[in-house]
């Protein structure tokens, strides 16, 4: 099984408690305890409420597609921020929890989303004072740009894999 995940600003969390998701449109309707496989991690490496936009490569995805998200990149994947973000994305530290995976269920194999109705006690906590080198480091191409308006709109039409956080 995979390793999961809970990214926070917050260095005091004991317990992750279930709660109802934000998003309308996440398609769960009791609370839950949500987690990110390792291989997502990348999706969570800046301030919460940051709005991004990622995707990534997919067996299925069109060449078209390819050429025209990833270019001559040779990134795994691509995380896209607002400028207006990039200031505090550089200077937060957030905090990695590692859950035990038995319970979890995955909600979402291509965004790495997996939620648990139980609370869930963190295996271990571990400091990230550079998210965004981590980010780097991780393959991970870090996109800016001044809005994700378009972003948004486009990606969710490709044949990548994505994952829209906080963008409108």
């Amino acid at each position: 099984m995979k390793r999961l995940f809970h990214i926070s600003e917050d260095p005091t969390i004991k317990v992750f408690e279930p709660r109802l998701p934000e998003a309308k449109n996440s398609h769960i309707s009791g609370p839950v305890v949500w987690a990110t496989d390792n291989d997502h991690l990348y999706n969570y490496l800046v301030p919460r409420d940051c709005p991004r936009v990622s995707f990534h490569r997919l067996p299925s995805s069109t060449k078209e597609d390819l050429t025209q998200y990833f270019g001559a990149s040779t990134a795994s994947s691509v995380l896209v921020i607002e400028a207006g973000w990039l200031q505090e994305a550089m200077t937060c530290e957030l905090w990695a929890y590692e859950l035990a995976p038995e319970g979890f269920e995955c909600i979402d194999p291509i965004a790495g989303y997996y939620v648990f109705a139980n609370s869930v006690t963190p295996r271990m906590k571990a400091q990230i004072s550079r998210p965004l080198f981590n980010l780097v480091q991780s393959g991970t191409e870090l996109r800016i740009v001044n809005s994700l308006e378009t972003m948004v709109s486009e990606v969710v039409k490709s044949s990548l894999g994505f994952s829209i956080i906080r963008a409108k």
